[in-house]
């Protein structure tokens, strides 16, 4: 699977969720927004086989991949690596996934 190909539903759900932001569909901004939610989780958490975005992600890092850097396209507004374009991915994924951000 290219990462085009893993990126396509996600992108197109998203897609649809930002119309419907635009009406008054409460039920369906709330479906489409737990749909893109779980896209970007792992299935196991919401109980499917499909895998998802960030299945594939850890699948790589524990492949021993974990200290790949990989690109960062706000490398500016962090404070640890202020003013770098790259990151560890295990440091990138943690900032993906985690509350805050």
């Amino acid at each position: 699977m290219t990462k085009e190909e893993l990126f396509a539903p996600i992108r197109e759900r998203y897609s649809e969720l930002k119309q419907a932001l635009q009406g008054t569909d409460i039920q369906k901004i709330r479906e489409l927004t737990l749909e893109v939610h779980a896209m970007v989780h792992p299935a196991e958490v919401f109980g499917t086989d499909e895998k998802t975005i960030a299945d594939y992600v850890l699948d790589y890092m524990l492949s021993g991949n974990q200290n790949a850097l990989v690109p960062r396209e706000d490398y500016d507004v962090d404070l640890h690596y202020a003013g770098t374009r790259t990151v560890p991915l295990c440091w990138q994924f943690w900032h993906t996934y985690r509350i805050e951000d």
